[in-house]
């Protein structure tokens, strides 16, 4: 894979925490090439995230080590079956993807504002408002003095859907891909405030699960 020239992956987390939007959308235009869906088998949670963290390694080993991954990996996926959160690939939708969002909101530790608002676009996307109005509500989450702890969620958080925005609005339809309204770009970005709660690995965590959210919720 091309690098872009622009981005200098460092193996501490400042500078892909920048980045985490830009390999957000590097996954997924690996996962959905022609070559990897003819090698696809099984479409099973576990599955694509095996292909995810192979993905990633094979972009950078020394950043994306994949012992790390896994163990990290291995973690998030007994909490989220702790705190209901669904990834079956057989119960997909926008109501699954709202209900994950709202359990995420609810479990990471924001103030009550930035909860207020991740909400409000919860509900922006659950009640099927343009895309335009969404974005909106998203990107304005950038104006307020938020606390160095919720900016950190609130830079991935916009970070990921724009991205998101950018990639399922520019994909080439003719390879089969799907997008259910906004609600595949929700979940890349709730997939990505998720990771976060991994701790020092976080910037690789919010990859990984944003790539998985986005994955499965695209099914």
């Amino acid at each position: 894979m091309k690098h872009n020239p622009k981005i200098i992956v460092e193996s501490n987390n400042l500078s892909l925490e920048k980045n985490i939007g830009y390999f957000h959308n590097e996954v997924l235009k690996n996962y959905y090439t022609k070559e990897h869906q003819l090698k696809q088998l099984d479409f099973t949670t576990d599955n694509v995230q095996s292909e995810i963290l192979e993905i990633l390694e094979g972009i950078d080993s020394n950043t994306f080590n994949i012992e790390k991954m896994k163990e990290n990996a291995n973690e998030l996926n007994r909490l989220r079956n702790e705190i209901g959160i669904s990834l079956s690939p057989d119960n997909q939708g926008l109501k699954n993807t709202t209900d994950n969002f709202s359990i995420i909101i609810n479990y990471i530790n924001i103030s009550p504002l930035l909860s207020e608002k991740l909400t409000e676009i919860n509900n922006a996307v659950n009640n099927q408002i343009s895309s335009e109005e969404v974005l909106i509500l998203v990107n304005n989450l950038k104006e307020y003095n938020w606390n160095e702890h919720d900016f950190k969620y609130v830079d991935v958080f916009t970070q990921v859907y724009n991205s998101s925005s950018e990639y399922w609005n520019n994909i080439n339809n003719s390879k089969g891909l799907k997008r259910d309204g906004d609600g595949v770009i929700l979940a890349d970005a709730a997939g990505a405030l998720y990771g976060l709660l991994c701790g020092p690995f976080a910037a690789v965590c919010s990859i990984v699960e944003g790539a998985l959210f986005s994955i499965i919720a695209n099914n």
